[in-house]
């Protein structure tokens, strides 16, 4: 094999990789820059905190029902940098799912007769 052609080789091999270590933490679909999503084993417990001080992250929301928090990440606007930071809240005992915090769209309207009657899920301002 000519040396150009194991470089290209290798290229290709590095894109498919990074491409991979996207998608595990949903990084690979559109998503809030800066920002992950990680529930912790006790939200509660000293570990968690620790960790949340350890990665420079700070509490953006908290989900009480599912006891999970966004996490901002000030200068982590990079997809790599998110990356590494989910890379390393996974790998922590304290920490039970890491995700992005994903954008989810809809793109149909319901068929509901009364969807026009609620204004924050239709406000178009036609009605005033």
């Amino acid at each position: 094999m000519k040396a150009w052609s194991r470089a290209v080789l290798l290229s290709g091999l590095m894109t498919s990789v990074t491409a991979l270590a996207g998608t595990e933490f949903n990084l690979d679909k559109e998503h809030v820059p800066g920002e992950l999503i990680v529930k912790f084993r006790d939200s509660k417990s000293v570990a968690a905190l620790s960790v949340i001080r350890e990665t420079g992250a700070s509490v953006k929301t908290q989900f009480r029902s599912r006891g999970a928090q966004v996490l901002k990440f000030p200068g982590s606007k990079s997809k790599d940098a998110l990356f590494a930071a989910a890379k390393k809240l996974a790998a922590n005992s304290a920490v039970e799912y890491v995700e992005a915090n994903t954008i989810i769209r809809v793109n149909r309207v319901p068929n509901d007769a009364e969807f026009t009657k609620q204004y924050g899920m239709n406000n178009t301002g036609h009605t005033g």
